[in-house]
């Protein structure tokens, strides 16, 4: 008990040494110690080794707790700010960074939805307008006299559809071009075309607007000119087309009709027929007809027309079209001299038209061939339309040779009624553009029919003329 408060008093100088300094508090401890040592006696180890003990534990346990206050003070708040702050600066960059994609999302979603109904309103707007033309423009511009001129052009059509089946391979082969080809007036009207023009057109009639010409120039654009090789003859006088031309009756403004028959001199009977008939017909003799030299020969004493009937091939290969045929399959060289070996066949002729041909005058290779063929002989072409493909006319009129196209087939349906139908759909061409142009063939119920109609020409007000009239009249030069 009494060793107690020296203990204590020397703890607390530790602690003050321990507060104050090093040298100091150790100087100032010898001496205390020195001091007590001998008032102590036994009880100075136990008494000064506590102080020890104390005075060491008790500086290091208040430095560690002071130590430790200061510190976690000191050394906590900056670590926690650091921390707040980072995870500040995410929150703020995840809040802002979502706002954007909020932005852009929401962006994109209103431009869909205004693509969409700007989709809607197109659509809309397209569908719109469809029915109003055609009820209320046409009906309310186009004048009442335009409508009845083009309903005789479409009449044969109901007698064609409603016909028997035909025989002659001729017939077929037109048979096939009429399914698919509305007969028109050919080139111009000649109230529209200039006096003097060189060239003849071979675009449908058009009325004299501002469109024609872009039109023409749009549906030109092959071949060019310098793919006809043959460079035309200097004729003695006058080209043969123009020489052998039969003397035509004056027009004096009467619309004209030229009759053409094809398929002659193969049915010897027939050709007599149709030669018996009042002229001038335009007789068109087959290349390969037995003695057809003299057969034309008597054609022409009779005062008919002559050209050749030159065999094409047709698009139905099981068709007979007879020997010496035009191919498509054929060199250039091949056809020239087909076409060459039929010009020797007879004399007399202004020009040539196929016979059948529906695959070859479509073909522009071949054609060329037979048009670079009549330029240089100075002939004429008929077209006889038998393709509505077909690019005789459109080559001939590149190449600035005469020709001309048919307008109405006589005799798909061999009946002298339903040839008076067509001879009848004939006059009223003929009556819209001034001239018309109609193929028959020598079978008996034309033969008939042409009997019975042709002395009715004059009292309607017609004239029958040979093929060169209205080749002239189209290119203006009658």
């Amino acid at each position: 008990m009494a060793d107690t408060p020296r203990s204590r008093s020397s703890s607390r100088s530790a602690t003050a040494s321990a507060a104050g300094g090093g040298s100091r508090s150790s100087k100032g401890t010898g001496t205390r110690r020195a001091a007590a040592k001998p008032a102590a006696g036994k009880g100075t180890k136990t008494t000064a080794g506590k102080p020890r003990r104390s005075s060491g534990g008790g500086s290091r346990t208040g430095a560690k707790r002071r130590g430790g206050k200061g510190g976690g003070t000191a050394g906590r708040m900056p670590g926690l700010s650091l921390r707040t702050l980072v995870l500040t600066a995410v929150a703020v960059a995840l809040v802002v960074v979502g706002a954007a994609i909020g932005v852009s999302i929401d962006k994109t979603l209103r431009e869909e939805e205004r693509a969409e109904a700007a989709a809607r309103l197109a659509e809309e707007r397209a569908a719109a307008p469809r029915p109003a033309p055609k009820v209320t423009a046409p009906s309310a511009v186009t004048p009442a006299p335009a409508e009845p001129t083009p309903a005789p052009a479409a009449a044969p059509a109901p007698v064609e559809a409603s016909t028997p089946a035909v025989t002659s391979t001729e017939a077929l082969d037109y048979a096939h071009a009429n399914s698919g080809f509305t007969e028109v007036p050919p080139a111009h009207s000649p109230a529209v075309s200039p006096p003097a023009v060189v060239t003849p057109r071979t675009k449908p009639p058009v009325p004299a607007a501002a469109p024609a010409p872009e039109t023409q120039v749009a549906a030109l654009p092959v071949p060019p000119r310098a793919v006809f090789q043959p460079a035309p003859k200097a004729f003695d006088g006058e080209a043969p087309w123009v020489k052998y031309a039969v003397p035509s009756p004056a027009a004096n403004g009467r619309p004209m009709i030229a009759i053409v028959i094809d398929d002659l001199g193969v049915d010897k009977a027939g050709a007599k027929k149709i030669v018996s008939l009042p002229g001038p017909l335009t007789t068109a003799w087959m290349t390969y007809a037995d003695n057809v030299r003299a057969q034309a020969k008597a054609a022409r004493a009779a005062g008919h027309e002559l050209i050749i009937h030159m065999p094409m091939e047709p698009l139905n290969g099981a068709i007979d079209s007879g020997p010496d045929v035009l191919k498509t399959s054929m060199t250039p060289e091949q056809v020239r001299a087909r076409v060459r070996h039929g010009f020797e066949q007879f004399d007399g002729y202004v020009g040539i038209n196929n016979h059948m041909g529906s695959k070859f005058t479509a073909d522009s290779e071949g054609m060329r061939v037979v048009i670079d063929e009549l330029r240089s002989r100075g002939l004429l072409w008929l077209d006889s339309k038998t393709s509505p493909k077909s690019v005789g006319a459109r080559l001939a009129e590149q190449a600035g040779i005469p020709f001309a196209e048919r307008h109405i087939f006589l005799d798909n349906t061999e009946t002298v009624s339903a040839i008076l139908h067509q001879l009848a759909e004939t006059e009223k061409v003929a009556r819209k553009v001034g001239y018309a142009i109609a193929i028959g063939h020598p079978h008996d119920a034309t033969y008939r029919a042409l009997k019975q109609w042709l002395p009715t020409l004059e009292d309607k007000g017609l004239v029958l003329v040979p093929l060169s009239a209205i080749v002239r009249k189209r290119m203006g030069q009658g």
